[in-house]
């Protein structure tokens, strides 16, 4: 099967510049590009939520997602009678939501405690705080009431992304309490769909419950080597030979046609006598 998302940072060919899937103007990017290849996309007349592209959705059912306007939109554009509604019809829901935030809210005040203590970044660790408790919490909730609203409406696709496990493991390891915790919240959020799809009179839905990478635990290399992968490469590439230079030859004029084609082929001679030994540089480096 061949993957949708080259990376989760890459350089973008059309700019030179570095690129995040969670930025707006790449995501769009990267589906446009996708689009050229694929005809027949996966959620076509259905809803997303925490998509990184519409794959198919119509304007106003992508939700959370960055291909599609951002962020904000799914919020933002809503009208007053659509979150009164929403509001009404998940009273208890919201309720529920407000006291799991708080109780996040302090949780992560702990571990942020916790993790300075045992030795993390005190900037980074603030600025966690905010994303554990938005991701793990607030748009796991929103969008779980959102499932739940589609379903009942009847579309015949409905996709949601239930990404907090894997932002808490990416912080302190796939093993950690502190990532295992929030596996709780998903279970509940995954039988509150179970139940209400299985339960719906609009039709029959199969509810498919897949991960699209796992995450093993790991050594880092610089506590094993002392010093940085990136420290290290950039020593082992500081001393590559350059690349030898070409003499220039005179090419005849019955030959002046085909002086493109040589400095197609002479560009190419310098380009492989520099891949080579970078290749051999690494190869030397890495076990």
């Amino acid at each position: 099967m061949r993957q949708a998302v080259p990376a989760f940072g890459f350089l973008v060919h059309e700019t030179q510049k570095l690129g995040r899937m969670y930025d707006p103007e790449v995501a769009a990017l990267v589906e446009k590009r996708i689009k050229t290849q694929h005809r027949d996309p996966l959620l076509r007349g259905g809803s997303c939520y925490l998509s990184l592209f519409k794959a198919g959705t119509k304007t106003g059912e992508a939700h959370f997602c960055p291909a599609d306007q951002g962020w904000g939109p799914a919020l933002r554009e809503a009208s007053p009678m659509a979150i009164a509604i929403l509001i009404v019809t998940n009273i208890w829901s919201l309720v529920r939501t407000t006291a799991l935030i708080l109780i996040e809210l302090v949780l992560s005040l702990v571990d942020c405690v916790r993790g300075i203590i045992g030795g993390q970044n005190l900037l980074k660790e603030l600025m966690f705080i905010p994303t554990r408790v938005g991701i793990t919490i607030l748009t796991r909730e929103l969008c779980t009431m959102g499932v739940k609203v589609d379903i009942t409406r009847g579309l015949p696709i409905i996709y949601i992304n239930l990404l907090g496990y894997d932002e808490q493991s990416h912080r302190r390891g796939p093993q950690s309490a502190f990532a295992h915790w929030v596996l709780k919240g998903i279970d509940s959020a995954i039988a509150k769909i179970w139940k209400a799809a299985h339960g719906s009179e609009r039709r029959h839905y199969d509810v498919w419950i897949f991960s699209d990478h796992g995450q093993e635990q790991t050594v880092a290399y610089e506590e094993v080597n002392g010093r940085s992968l990136g420290d290290a490469l950039s020593e082992a590439l500081s001393n590559l030979p350059s690349a030898p230079k070409i003499k220039s030859t005179t090419i005849p004029k019955k030959s002046a046609s085909k002086e493109l084609d040589c400095s197609a082929v002479s560009g190419w001679t310098k380009a492989a006598s520099r891949r080579n030994p970078r290749k051999r540089a690494i190869e030397r480096l890495l076990p």
